[in-house]
């Protein structure tokens, strides 16, 4: 015989969450593999989930175990909570960013602030434990498309005759010896 999860709030929460969710009783049932009666049941809390059934409805639901068998549920949205919080530091990062324009007597200070706070939150992201190499990969393709593009606008601006305008040749100079870490490892 299998352990059943007890409580009187547990078929409360998990008929809340299916509902907060937009899921229908049968769609639940369905979705864990057992039918529509032991679903209402479950939800009614006249019986209890399996512990195979009562883990599918967390993964079904996208919950903790703690979401359901508490007192009372209301959306913790934890996961959702972190997500905006960093999408707001994200967003007030690039508006403090843009204010600071007109903090700055030319647009050469301005362009030399943003770029050292650029390169400082790169940075930090690159520092970071969880930044995969796979993440810097696509950092270094970003960076090797933009470099690209530069020798793109340089050429058909030399082509054009426009050099002064876009670039002089001290730009593609710079660009030639921009600096590319040496990958040979080190004995």
């Amino acid at each position: 015989m299998q352990e059943r999860y007890s409580g009187d709030k547990l078929g409360n929460n998990v008929q809340k969450i299916r509902k907060q969710k937009r899921m229908t009783q049968k769609e639940l049932a369905e979705a864990i593999g057992i039918n529509l009666q032991n679903m209402s049941k479950i939800e009614r809390g006249v019986s209890s989930p399996a512990f195979d059934n009562f883990k599918k409805i967390m993964e079904v639901l996208n919950v903790a175990p703690n979401e359901l068998l508490r007192d009372t549920w209301e959306p913790s949205a934890h996961i959702e909570q972190y997500i905006m919080e960093v999408l707001k530091k994200e967003e007030t990062f690039n508006m403090e960013l843009e204010k600071l324009a007109d903090a700055f007597h030319t647009p050469e200070e301005y362009q030399a602030y943003v770029k050292a706070k650029l390169g400082e939150y790169i940075t930090c992201h690159m520092d970071e434990p969880q930044t995969t190499v796979e993440e810097l990969q696509e950092i270094k393709k970003l960076i090797q498309r933009q470099k690209a593009d530069r020798l793109i606008r340089c050429y058909t601006a030399a082509l054009a005759g426009n050099v002064k305008q876009s670039y002089d040749d001290t730009a593609l100079i710079r660009l030639a010896e921009s600096r590319i870490p040496d990958v040979s490892p080190e004995q």
